[in-house]
């Protein structure tokens, strides 16, 4: 389950296998069931025989319940993607544009170092990105790992304990990272994004929160409606 604390994976090809990850699908999502559909990580790299069509054989058996992976493609079979480490680039930012504009579901993942918040310019800047190129169907997430050298057992930097002094940065493995910017009021958008001759992206929200994106100087602004502005190190100043 977890790659630095185990060698053991799922395998696909496996009928035993298919037949667990089918019944287990079946029955959580079953008539009555709460639950939306399923999301199913996956490591980086080719992938594995047979994972392909066991997805296929859920979204098929089950086609009103959403059925994704971890793909930075835009898929064509399933409901639902994610994609970790979203940052403020030109990449990323495009690919949350492209995807806000089709059926499917995306959760973008902003993935922190551990502890204090000198890494919060990358949670704010993330967040700052997404606003730029999120639709209806997007969601924005951002957790943290662990410090390489810490104390405890191998997984340490996978798996680190919450810190206490620091309880906006869970790991991982504890949950999702907290931001009270998620509590500020932000309305739908008034357009898509424009991308200014200077490479600086704007978009403006009905409340009147404007965010800002320079990516190439790696500079971000969020002047929300109600309460101080987001802004990630070096400053931008805005002429709105």
């Amino acid at each position: 389950m977890f790659p630095n604390l185990t060698t053991y994976i799922w395998d696909h090809s496996n009928d035993e296998v298919q037949r667990t990850f089918l019944s287990t699908f079946l029955n959580l999502t079953d008539a009555g069931s709460p639950l939306d559909g399923t999301f199913v990580d996956t490591a980086e790299g080719e992938a594995p025989a047979g994972r392909a069509e066991i997805l296929a054989r859920m979204q098929s058996m089950r086609p009103n319940k959403l059925v994704g992976f971890h793909t930075a493609d835009i898929p064509s079979t399933y409901s639902l993607t994610q994609i970790y480490n979203f940052d403020a680039s030109e990449s990323k930012i495009d690919w949350l544009r492209r995807i806000a504009t089709s059926p499917t579901i995306a959760l973008v993942h902003a993935q922190t170092a551990f502890g204090t918040c000198e890494q919060c310019g990358h949670v704010h800047s993330a967040l700052a990105a997404f606003l730029i190129g999120a639709g209806e169907r997007s969601y924005f997430a951002f957790s943290a790992i662990g410090d390489a050298g810490g104390p405890g057992s191998a997984g340490w930097e996978f798996c680190a304990p919450h810190s206490p002094a620091d309880p906006i940065f869970p790991t991982w493995c504890t949950g999702m990272g907290w931001s009270d910017d998620f509590l500020r009021p932000l309305g739908p958008p008034l357009a898509d994004a424009e991308r200014s001759a200077g490479g600086i992206w704007r978009r403006r929200f009905a409340t009147g929160t404007n965010v800002s994106v320079d990516t190439g100087r790696g500079e971000c602004r969020i002047d929300w409606a109600v309460g101080p502005a987001t802004v990630c190190a070096p400053f931008v100043t805005v002429d709105w």
